[in-house]
């Protein structure tokens, strides 16, 4: 049972010897096998990149609601679909756009008025699980999650032949924010990219660690549908309420996650 989480050096693995890269790798199965968590260290992505980043996604998340809501990750079928059986009067209620109303549906967990709904609900158009996710979308706390997210893949064309041919609907572009200049180019070429490629170099890691054949994973990997979500959470200054936080309890889907952040919690076998 682990007390604490490794720290892991990655330059020997990205510019020493054959058996550098062996300890290496030798280090991340062992963290594997006995904690699911490491940190990483040297793993060449600057700092300075990151920050850029960060900075791109406060500029998005800083923006009003109805402006994110443009891209909206679900679709406005599903929005309409919700408020059949949700909406609900109010007069006099002072709604997210500080206006008053006195006809209104909630979406989860805001006011919005019934006739602005379609202009400030946009929808993706590629049905892919692409763009923004509002606060309590996602419930991995009981009570839905105290975070705004957005997401993105891998940039494919709207004609992607895997798309088309074996019914593949991940593989279509993202849906991009038109209001933020260098934001897509920051987030996506410079960032994602880069981690794309040290996600390569970690399965490296893995294949020595697991001792299999050097190109196991390559006919697995040429078109990766590597997900990425930037994420805003709400400020929690005290603990409130146990059946909601900013991400709940979970367990991944992915073949592993990377993870910038500072404020992870992990729980050994003990629940400790």
């Amino acid at each position: 049972m682990f007390t604490h989480i490794p720290l892991i050096d990655f330059d020997p693995f990205l510019n020493g010897t054959d058996e550098d890269r062996q300890k290496v790798s030798s280090q991340i199965g062992d963290a594997c096998r006995n904690v699911g968590f490491y940190y990483l260290s040297n793993h060449g992505v600057s700092s300075s990149l990151i920050e850029r980043v960060y900075k791109q996604a406060r500029r998005f998340f800083s923006q009003l609601t109805e402006e994110k809501m443009k891209f909206y990750i679900g679709s406005f079928a599903e929005v309409l679909k919700w408020t059949e059986s949700r909406s609900a009067t109010y007069s006099g209620t002072t709604n997210i756009f500080t206006e008053e109303v006195d006809v209104a549906v909630v979406f989860n967990g805001w006011i919005i008025p019934m006739e602005k709904l379609i202009f400030y609900i946009g929808s993706c158009p590629y049905g892919n699980n692409r763009g923004y996710t509002p606060m309590f979308e996602e419930r991995l706390s009981p009570k839905g999650d105290l975070k705004e997210g957005f997401d993105l893949a891998m940039e494919s064309p709207a004609d992607d032949k895997d798309r088309i041919k074996r019914g593949a609907s991940l593989y279509r572009p993202n849906f991009w924010p038109d209001n933020l200049e260098e934001f897509c180019e920051c987030i996506y070429d410079q960032y994602y990219l880069t981690m794309v490629s040290l996600s390569q170099r970690l399965l490296e890691a893995f294949i020595l660690a697991l001792g299999l054949p050097y190109d196991y994973f390559k006919s697995m990997c040429q078109k990766p549908m590597v997900s990425m979500h930037l994420l805003y959470y709400l400020p929690q200054p005290i603990f409130i309420d146990e059946d909601q936080f900013g991400c709940g309890a979970h367990t991944g889907y992915e073949c592993f996650a990377l993870l910038s952040q500072s404020g992870f919690q992990v729980l050994n076998n003990k629940a400790e």
